[in-house]
């Protein structure tokens, strides 16, 4: 007898809300200054996020001039949606932390 799948979340993007991009401008504005002229756009990525079976918090992508041009932005803020309505906003904090450090390679 065959195994039935377990059936998936749906993965969809959507906005962050405007609290998530007040707690990203803080966190630039007191501790990563050379974001300071940084567009952001922040995606929540729901249904689940994992790389190499490993749970991924948030990551950012860099545009290209393209999208730069098209959407009036310089970067996506990706967060996993899943995990972020879970978290306390010093766990949130620290998400956002290790993505700006991240992208900065320090």
């Amino acid at each position: 007898m065959a195994k039935a799948k377990a059936i998936k979340a749906p993965k969809f993007h959507r906005e962050a809300t405007e609290a998530t991009y007040d707690l990203l401008d803080d966190m630039i504005h007191n501790h990563h200054r050379y974001f300071e002229t940084t567009s952001f756009l922040i995606l929540m990525k729901h249904g689940g996020w994992k790389s190499k079976g490993k749970e991924i918090f948030g990551k950012i992508k860099v545009l290209g001039e393209d999208l730069r041009s098209t959407w009036d932005k310089n970067a996506i803020l990706y967060l996993n949606a899943d995990m972020w309505g879970k978290m306390s906003e010093p766990q949130q904090r620290y998400v956002l932390d290790h993505a700006l450090f991240a992208t900065t390679g320090h």
